[in-house]
């Protein structure tokens, strides 16, 4: 460490040292500047530093009274107060003396308090404040009832933003906010609202947005925005209203309706609002769009009319005076069934969503004059084919869904205008089979979700050494084959994805065979990270539960207890080069095999869709890892050998000795005569001698039947051997 880290670290240690802080209290440096303190109670016998600018109150017992005191943040030295929070305490009354002297505070935040009461004046002498939230008070008698001393509920001509949202507020009288003549932003939302004064809004001449949402408002009086000419953003979700007819806001840029209980639409409904470019009216019950209804919207960019109860076709003419819209979305309305094509020209439409309207078929001209789309959903509809040309007029799309449809192919031309496009996702449809060549002008595709169909293989060994050739996926990065009919895969087939940093292959019947071996090492040498993608996006993938790697899903397909195989048998691939671990999903269900055939002809026909042939030189360098099945087969197969071998020659040897027991002893009686011993007869060995019989006589039993031409030459030499002994 040099001598500057050590200054550093002695000004940041001498800096901690010179803030005073309460026991009570931590105190830390603050992102947006100076430092903050956080207390669990404030009392007059503290004492903070200068440098505090930033003061939260929180989370004081509910049975411990909490309450401010007079002048009591000037007394524990907090003159500098910039911002101060007291949420979540029992704090029941706000006075003006309890701000005394904080001249710099801009940002006040008592929410989520037991405050009843606020004096009209309490912040009248703090000239810059900017923002106060009174969220989470049960302040509906305050803010219901005239005020005895005050014809205003707050007096402030600084403050711009105010929080009043879930304070349990029904009736709004119509002078709570005449000594607010500067605000911008007001919050109501949350609230039991049924009804608001017409002249409520009248002195908030700068007001800019309005949040009324989650209340009970059933009507708007027409001249209730007369005096806003500036309010740009009004939201009023989540209420019963039926109609915005008559309503005039003629500055008004983003309106929210939705989740109300609108049925139609007429060409009244947006007259009063001719400026408005963001438009809701999702989760209504809309039946019915007369085609004059956004004419007077001619610069609407964002419509939202999903989970509505639209029944199609739509006007032609419905949106042809909207050529800035840039967002649309029709989804969730269920009775559509049709979709397009409208008159006019949407040159800056990039988002369209049309996913779950019951469409059956779409036209070639379904989406003519929208050739900016960048965005198309089609998924979850009613889709058995697409032609060739249909998205020829949107060549500039990057995402396209087509999923839980009930394709069952796809055109290889149907991508051919479509070079942009990055993700494709095709999930639950009932494809069999996903030509190669349609993948060849998507060249920069990044995302393919397949999962869910009836794949049973990806491509032949055509299709294989096409997309090699053309270097055809080769910036995918994302592949999902989740839950297809896959009961082997070639790692081949992987080979042109150079790409590739995620695959998922759960949920399919795997066989424990050499493939999957091979597959596993490249994608372990590849670096491709196993993991089970349960949405569309980077956004909506959902979190993992388990930590997989391929040697331990190659574990699973192969080693589970009922596996003949042995789990000594297979040499697994390490993933010792490995930096990451991402998670993949337990869920699979393998089918193994009890033998490892090696690849032949016969086992992928050359040229057959259904199959996949590979040569066998192109495992020579891999066969080694399966030769110990040859091995054993070829010691258990010598040591049979010598078994038979063995008992071969003992059963001979056995043989022959009971053959020599059966006769005298002698060299062989094709050779000379047996010799004998002078004036004894013949050499002969006892088999076994008896007690009684002297030793000098030899012993032969009668009563052994011996072979006739034994017999013959044993009278033979017995003739001789008389001879002989005659001579003597």
């Amino acid at each position: 460490m040099d001598l500057k880290q050590v200054l550093v670290l002695l000004l940041h240690v001498y800096s901690a040292l010179a803030i005073d802080c309460p026991d009570s209290c931590e105190c830390r440096k603050a992102e947006v500047g100076g430092y903050v303190a956080q207390c669990a109670e404030l009392d007059q016998d503290q004492r903070f530093s200068n440098y505090i600018q930033h003061l939260t109150i929180s989370n004081v017992d509910p049975q411990q009274s909490f309450a401010l005191e007079r002048d009591i943040f000037t007394k524990v030295n907090l003159k500098e107060l910039n911002t101060l929070t007291i949420v979540n305490t029992s704090l029941r009354t706000i006075s003006p003396e309890f701000f005394n002297g904080l001249d710099k505070l801009r940002n006040v935040d008592l929410s989520n308090n037991a405050i009843t009461y606020i004096h009209p004046d309490t912040f009248k002498d703090i000239p810059d404040l900017d923002l106060l939230s009174l969220s989470g008070n049960p302040l509906q008698h305050l803010l219901s009832t005239p005020n005895n001393k005050k014809d205003y509920f707050l007096y402030s001509l600084s403050l711009s933003e105010l929080d009043l949202s879930n304070c349990h507020l029904q009736h709004l009288r119509s002078d709570l906010f005449n000594e607010l003549p500067n605000l911008v932003t007001l919050n109501l939302a949350s609230n039991n609202i049924k009804d608001i004064e017409t002249k409520l809004f009248e002195k908030l001449e700068y007001i800019e947005e309005i949040n009324l949402s989650s209340n009970d408002l059933t009507n708007l009086k027409p001249d209730l925005f007369d005096f806003v000419s500036d309010v740009t953003v009004l939201n009023l979700s989540n209420n019963s209203l039926d109609s915005f007819d008559s309503i005039e806001a003629m500055g008004l840029e983003e309106l929210d309706l939705s989740y109300n209980k609108f049925r139609t639409l007429q060409g009244e409904t947006l007259e009063g609002v001719p400026d408005v470019r963001s438009l809701k009216f999702s989760h209504n019950e809309i039946a019915f769009i007369s085609e004059e209804t956004f004419e007077s919207a001619s610069q609407l960019r964002h419509l939202d009319l999903s989970y509505n109860q639209l029944q199609g076709p739509l006007s032609q003419r419905l949106f042809q005076l909207n050529k800035d819209l840039e967002t649309l979305s029709l989804s969730n309305n269920p009775d559509l069934s049709v979709f397009g094509p409208f008159d006019g020209y949407f040159g800056v439409l990039y988002t369209l969503d049309i996913s779950k309207c019951g469409i059956k078929k779409l036209s070639v001209e379904s989406f003519s004059k929208m050739d900016s789309i960048s965005n198309l959903n089609l998924s979850g509809n009613e889709l058995t084919e697409l032609d060739e040309k249909i998205f020829n007029h949107i060549p500039s799309v990057m995402s396209i869904d087509l999923s839980d449809n009930n394709l069952q192919s796809l055109h290889e031309n149907l991508f051919s205008m479509n070079r942009d496009l990055e993700k494709l996702y095709l999930s639950g449809n009932k494809l069999h089979h996903m030509p190669a060549r349609m993948f060849k002008p998507i060249a920069n595709l990044h995302v393919l979700d397949v999962h869910k169909n009836r794949l049973t293989y990806l491509w032949n060994m055509d299709e294989t050494k096409y997309m090699k050739d053309n270097k055809i996926l080769s910036e995918l990065t994302y592949l999902n084959l989740e839950e297809n009919r896959f009961k082997t895969l070639h790692k081949h087939n992987f080979e042109s994805l150079t790409s590739l940093k995620a695959l998922d292959i759960s949920k399919n019947q795997l066989q424990c065979d050499q493939h999957i071996n091979y597959l596993m090492q490249w994608l372990i040498s590849s670096k491709v990270t196993p993991i089970r993608y349960l949405g569309k996006s980077s956004v909506d993938m959902q979190k993992e539960h388990s930590e997989l790697h391929w040697g331990d899903m190659l574990s699973k397909i192969c080693f589970r207890r009922e596996d003949v195989i042995s789990s000594q048998s297979l040499d697994l691939p390490t993933e010792t080069d490995r930096s990451d671990s991402i998670a993949f999903d337990n869920d699979f269900n393998f089918k193994p095999s009890t033998a490892f055939p090696f690849p032949s002809k016969e086992d992928f026909p050359l040229n057959q869709t259904h199959g996949f042939y590979v040569e066998s030189r192109v495992f020579s360098n891999e066969s080694v890892i399966y030769s110990w099945p040859i091995l054993p087969i070829l010691v258990c197969g010598l040591c049979i050998l010598l078994v038979i071998i063995n008992l071969t020659a003992l059963l001979l040897y056995r043989s022959g000795r009971s053959y020599r027991s059966l006769s005298p002893r002698f060299d062989s009686p094709f050779k000379s005569q047996m010799r004998v011993r002078h004036n004894t007869g013949s050499l002969y060995h006892k088999l076994y001698e008896e007690c009684s019989v002297p030793k000098d006589n030899p012993i032969i039993k009668n009563n052994v039947d011996l072979p006739k031409n034994i017999e013959k030459k044993l009278t033979l030499i017995t003739t001789n051997s008389t001879k002989g002994e005659d001579m003597v």
